[in-house]
């Protein structure tokens, strides 16, 4: 029975904001409190703040519904101007552009000039771009593979760790030729080959950076995903994309979905802008060691 006191205040205590919210409305319902200052009085007064407390609660109830449905319309939105952009190109990009010929002479010829690639533009909702897919951190890596070489500095180095250097692999995957790891040059290859179905032009002028590259982040005391032959800098029409710009090549904006769709983050949507960066999810590379390709 000692017990007893302490139920009932424990039960006391969940009850109380419960009835603090739905008490009011029960009353004004049953009449008890009628909704009139006519009166004056406490009576009054405690109406008045009974229909204040369910007026507000109805006004924040309205403003989390109106924020929901704007979240869902700018994500449709971005979605929308993605697929408008990529359209776009697609039906003006298909011919080769005469490098001789003037802006007068190709207006009008639905084709596509390499201009019109390079050119930034600003992503919207960069930063949230690459969810759901997670970044795989220095942490990841080294787990998966162990240290890259023995010493890295903020200069390319080699590979000399034996396990990670077994699974790279040197290819040309469409008009570029890199060494990464052998699944990355695959899925790279599905990606590159939709590029090309989607924008011959685009496909023939891309170029690369660089991909297996051993060395720290620039700025950064962190090991590169390039270290590990996980990531890839492209370059449109031999232009890179400027570092940390806030902006990005129209070119990379038009492939970046193919690369999501293949389980690889894109740089653009990192804090410090990298727009010209590709690399392999912890996704993607969890699944490879599963399916014991890595």
């Amino acid at each position: 029975m000692r017990l007893l006191p302490a139920i009932i205040l424990a039960v006391a205590i969940v009850l109380a904001p419960l009835m603090w919210i739905f008490l009011p409305r029960f009353l004004v319902t049953q009449g008890i409190l009628v909704p009139s200052i006519s009166t004056g009085g406490e009576g009054a007064t405690l109406n008045n703040m009974v229909l204040e407390m369910v007026r507000l609660e109805d006004l924040i109830f309205d403003l989390q519904k109106q924020q929901e449905r704007t979240q869902a319309e700018m994500q449709a939105m971005n979605e929308d101007l993605r697929a408008a952009i990529r359209t776009a190109a697609a039906n003006t990009g298909r011919s080769t552009v005469n490098p001789g010929a003037t802006s007068d002479q190709t207006a009008g010829t639905g084709t596509m000039e390499m201009s019109q690639y390079t050119q930034v533009v600003n992503v919207l909702e960069r930063t949230e771009y690459n969810k759901p897919l997670s970044i795989a951190y220095q942490r990841d890596l080294l787990a998966l593979f162990g240290p890259p070489s023995n010493s890295i500095g903020t200069d390319c180095g080699r590979v000399t760790n034996p396990k990670l250097k077994a699974l790279l692999k040197t290819r040309s995957v469409g008009p570029i030729k890199v060494t990464m790891l052998e699944p990355a040059l695959e899925s790279l290859g599905r990606v590159v080959e939709n590029i090309r179905k989607s924008d011959p032009v685009l496909y023939e002028n891309l170029g690369t950076a660089g991909a297996l590259c051993v060395r720290k982040i620039r700025g950064s005391s962190s090991i590169s995903n390039h270290s590990f032959g996980t990531a890839i800098d492209l370059k449109i029409n031999g232009l890179l994309d400027q570092f940390t710009g806030g902006k990005t090549q129209l070119g990379l904006v038009l492939i970046a979905d193919f690369f999501k769709q293949e389980g690889w983050i894109w740089g653009a949507g990192f804090g410090r802008e990298d727009s010209m960066h590709f690399e392999v999810s912890r996704d993607k590379l969890k699944e490879w060691r599963k399916e014991g390709r890595i």
